[in-house]
């Protein structure tokens, strides 16, 4: 097996039949496989970009709940539970949608907004959050791409 084709088995997730040792060192393994995937939050960065060209007036911001803590290595495992704690206690709830748009239109209160991309589903805690949002008249709506993320949008904020 070559590097090349050790490689592309990583990326995919899958086991390789040769020894990680005889084709790549420790850090080239890694580097590959901590590659971190942050699509959702690109999507959304592309997303709060187009407010602040075509609705910077509106009241959007996001919610910060799943951000991540710095690891959970031996050597931090303490400091992340110690953040996690206390942001508990300071309301940090599962399921929140990531961003919120605090205007009401069209007969809601206002818009959440959950970014999903590829093969992801809403989880458990997001579909119990969705249906507690709607049953007080609030609107919430996933979106994949930008371009639903702009119609969805438009949508809401147009008289």
């Amino acid at each position: 097996m070559t590097k090349k084709e050790f490689l592309e088995y990583v990326k995919r997730g899958e086991k390789a039949q040769t020894s990680v040792g005889e084709i790549l060192s420790a850090r080239e393994v890694k580097k590959v496989r901590a590659k971190p995937r942050h699509e959702e939050d690109d999507l959304q960065a592309q997303c709060m970009e187009y407010v602040r060209l075509q609705y910077h007036s509106t009241l959007i911001f996001m919610i910060p709940n799943a951000m991540s803590f710095g690891g959970v290595g031996t050597a931090n495992r303490g400091q992340f539970f110690g953040k996690l704690g206390k942001l508990k206690k300071m309301g940090l709830l599962k399921g929140v949608a990531d961003l919120f748009v605090s205007e009401p239109m069209r007969g809601f209160h206002g818009l959440y907004l959950e970014a999903k991309v590829g093969s992801n589903k809403l989880s458990p805690e997001q579909v119990i959050f969705q249906k507690a949002a709607r049953m007080r008249n609030y609107d919430h709506q996933e979106f994949r791409t930008f371009d639903e993320f702009k119609t969805i949008l438009d949508w809401y904020l147009s008289p």
